[in-house]
């Protein structure tokens, strides 16, 4: 019996013994994740939207940013729209080190990649967005990383932290995103060997696509065969 299995099937047991309360309404969510059905169910989905990045769009397609300029990543895999109450959910993980929510958020996004995803075809490796060490020693962890733990452990791909590096230290707050962009061509580095692998890179919130397309531009000029982005959340097109 393999580890995934194992844990799936412990997993009731010890809700029994402690019952899951949901991170947004406070109440028992009555069954083995920190979130109730209905509060679930009041996240915001994504319907129509971008067949590469995701974006929100009216109907079903390709964007024309997409078109214009193909990223490096092969597909973003979105949860949910950035927009509450999964935006509040992703704050309290990074703002104030909610790492609950952290594990009960990539448990959520590990059964959405279950239901679009077929194991045959999941990566060689995850790769959680890297924080700069200047950042990490700030805020003390990387939510990315407290994401992509149980998108691994419930998926039984193996989780890498060292594969790629951020080099440069840069705030996109408040940036556009042709900044944004001008700013992320040089802060990442391949510190692994990747050659031949196909790979996911899994980020909290997706918003100008400037980060994934970094990320996966440094990737995929290493060697790897494959780069897939998998998000909570995705923001629609900017105003």
């Amino acid at each position: 019996m393999d580890t995934v299995t194992l844990r799936q099937l412990l997993r009731p047991t010890g809700y029994t013994l402690f019952p899951g309360l949901c991170l947004c309404c406070g109440l028992p969510s009555g069954r083995d994740l920190d979130l109730c059905p209905g509060c679930e169910a009041a996240l915001p989905p994504i319907d129509h939207h971008c067949r590469i990045c995701a974006l929100p769009l009216p109907v079903d397609g390709i964007c024309g940013e997409c078109l214009a300029s193909p990223p490096a990543f092969n597909s973003i895999l979105a949860c949910h729209l950035y927009q509450p109450p999964l935006a509040q959910l992703i704050l309290a993980l990074k703002n104030h080190r909610n790492l609950a929510a952290g594990n009960m958020l990539g448990r959520l996004l590990a059964e959405r990649v279950r239901t679009a995803i077929p194991p045959e075809e999941f990566p060689d490796l995850i790769v959680p967005v890297p924080l700069h060490w200047s950042r990490l020693l700030l805020r003390g962890f990387n939510q990315s990383l407290e994401l992509a733990r149980p998108v691994g452990r419930e998926l039984g791909i193996e989780v890498s932290r060292t594969a790629l590096k951020r080099v440069q230290a840069i705030t996109q707050k408040g940036r556009g995103k042709q900044a944004r962009r001008r700013n992320l061509r040089q802060a990442f580095r391949v510190a692994g060997d990747v050659r031949d692998l196909k790979l996911v890179v899994v980020d909290d919130v997706v918003t100008t696509t400037g980060t994934a397309r970094a990320v996966a531009t440094a990737l995929m000029g290493a060697g790897a065969s494959r780069v897939d982005i998998w998000c909570l959340a995705r923001t629609p097109l900017e105003k």
